[in-house]
């Protein structure tokens, strides 16, 4: 007689059962598994072996990998071996091994890669392939040399520009193991911005390691922002290429920009340290900036265009980088007033500090381009050095403008008013964009409380014969395409080079005696620094940029759009059902 089953036997029944269920459903999903952690195993060991950077993270999932692995082969492995021994197992089996060969493969390839870096530009207009100049320069760098692009890569505003200026850096830095660069907010590091002399977004600072020389080339100006919107405004640089490759021959020590002070006509000394009235200190901060600082007699040497700068120069031929004239007091000739005017209309950089009763001719060429400078001088009874009216300090900038960005305070012993004009400057087309044949900005003016006096020994104004009101003292005239009293002779409006000169109504005050006071030296080498930022030691002809468009009718368009949603996934699901079809 079979014994009857108690309550605790059927308790242990169904324990078995349940156990036998958990086995067989452990078992069922044992292959899966362990194809899974063969699988994590490989990926984690590719990105041990390409990815150093997520080697902590490769090496996480190769362990899980083995893990799982493990469990797998514990828990079910008469499952696991009937699963990679039948007919699905081979099917796997060879499925996984043609994964692991093409990771592998990927993985070797990108290793190869990586310490062999190669780059094809593919663009129709080779966009992306550096200049031969760029590249002899980029192969004769001789000691490291960095580069700092300010931007903030979270502005949208400034993004599109930080592409441009990223892609060219990068290309530079795969061409030459001597450079390197970084991009930096420079609201964020405002400290290492005021050392390289950056003031606004766009500016790139080009360094060598070796030395404390550096030079400031601009990705993108920044213009300031929309009153309206609050937009950061910028203008593209359409010459990067060329424009950062100047800085690169200047740290290197490979070139330098040329500033040439024009002589003979009485203007300021330039070699004497001892005389308060010279500009030794001036020059010495110059070169300090790593300019080539040189005399220019237009009477023995002959001005030829910059961009003729790569081609060897006679032994009478100069090709400045900018020209100055510091205080004459002698008449230009007439050869001389064409070969200044040529120099500018070739794309010529100029600074001119005018003193009050200047020579005829110098205030008849500065009239030919947009600024007149007026007779007398101004005093000021509001805001002076005393206790002389005629030295007037100005505080009132255009901090727009990167020449006034930094300056606290400066004064000038006798200055003259500057004048100008914008609503009669006639128009020119340029790249069929109407525009005034010349722009002039003020950069600085005087206080209310100042007066234009003709009397040049007079300190105390007459209400009765001076004129009151504000009076600018430095002005900035840029997108100059010729003199007034021309038309702009380029043939070819896009590639057009308009001139830059700064007027400044006053010598004296970057003389020995005044240069370090105030913010008198900063004023200077700030307008030189704004007039040269974009002077180019080398031409490279920017490249232009094709859009290609597709040019379809819209039902045209509706065949491309439907056949690429629809068709070819079609097409793919019908192939994949064939290939079931075949091996079922």
């Amino acid at each position: 007689m079979r014994p009857k089953s108690g309550p605790s036997d059927l308790d242990n029944g169904k324990r078995f059962a349940g156990v036998r269920a958990y086995v067989k459903e452990v078992g069922s999903m044992g292959s899966a598994s362990a194809l899974m952690g063969i699988l994590a195993m490989v990926v984690g060991l590719v990105l041990v072996v390409t990815v150093p950077e997520a080697k902590t993270f490769g090496l996480t999932i190769l362990i899980l990998g083995g893990g799982v692995i493990s469990l797998a082969g514990i828990v079910a492995w008469r499952s696991v071996t009937d699963s990679v021994t039948g007919r699905r197992g081979r099917y796997s089996a060879n499925t996984l091994l043609m994964t692991i060969s093409f990771l592998l493969l990927i993985g070797v390839l990108n290793f190869v890669f990586w310490d062999n870096p190669n780059r094809w530009d593919v663009t129709a207009t080779r966009q992306f392939t550096l200049a031969p100049r760029t590249l002899d320069v980029l192969a004769n760098l001789e000691a490291s040399v960095n580069a700092i692009a300010f931007f903030d890569s979270n502005d949208e505003d400034q993004r599109p520009y930080l592409e441009d200026v990223d892609n060219l850096l990068r290309e530079f830095s795969v061409r030459s193991n001597q450079f390197s660069y970084e991009i930096m907010d420079p609201d964020v590091e405002p400290n290492i911005a005021k050392q390289y002399g950056v003031t606004s977004p766009g500016q790139v600072a080009f360094f060598a390691n070796d030395s404390d020389s550096f030079d400031v080339a601009f990705g993108a100006r920044y213009k300031g922002r929309n009153p309206q919107t609050g937009d950061a405004i910028f203008d593209a640089n359409s010459s990067l290429e060329q424009d950062f490759v100047t800085p690169l021959l200047i740290v290197s020590g490979q070139e330098k920009k040329t500033a040439y002070f024009l002589t003979g006509h009485g203007e300021r000394n330039v070699v004497d340290p001892t005389s308060d009235d010279g500009i030794f200190t001036a020059v010495n901060a110059l070169t300090k900036e790593n300019f080539d600082v040189r005399p220019l007699d237009l009477s023995q040497k002959k001005i030829v265009p910059r961009r003729t700068g790569d081609q060897p120069l006679e032994q009478d031929q100069v090709a400045p980088s900018l020209i100055i004239i510091a205080g004459p007091v002698k008449d230009l000739l007439d050869d001389e007033v064409d070969e200044l005017t040529d120099f500018l209309e070739d794309g010529g950089r100029l600074l001119v500090l005018i003193d009050p009763g200047s020579p005829q001719s110098y205030i008849d060429f500065l009239s030919n381009w947009g600024v007149t400078v007026s007779q007398g001088n101004v005093i000021d009874e509001e805001d002076f050095l005393r206790p002389d009216t005629r030295v007037p300090f100005v505080t009132q900038y255009n901090t727009q403008n990167e020449i006034a960005r930094g300056l606290e305070r400066t004064y000038f012993p006798g200055v003259a008013a500057i004048q100008f004009d914008m609503k009669s400057m006639p128009p020119v087309v340029v790249g069929g964009q109407i525009l005034p044949q010349q722009t002039v900005i003020e950069i600085s003016r005087t206080s209310s409380g100042s007066w234009l006096v003709d009397d040049l020994a007079r300190v105390t104004p007459n209400a009765d014969l001076d004129l009151q009101g504000t009076f600018s003292t430095v002005v900035l005239v840029e997108d100059a395409f010729a003199p007034l009293d021309k038309s702009p002779r380029f043939i070819d409006p896009t590639s057009a080079v308009p001139a830059s000169l700064v007027v400044i109504g006053d010598s004296d005050f970057i003389t020995n005696k005044h240069f370090n006071n105030a913010s008198n030296g900063d004023l200077f080498l700030n307008s030189i620094n704004y007039l040269t930022g974009d002077v180019s030691l080398i031409n490279i002809r920017p490249k232009q940029v094709t859009r290609r468009e597709i040019l379809a009718t819209p039902n045209e368009f509706d065949v491309i759009r439907y056949t690429s949603w629809f068709v070819l996934p079609s097409l793919m699901a019908l192939a994949g059902i064939g290939i079931w079809w075949v091996r079922r």
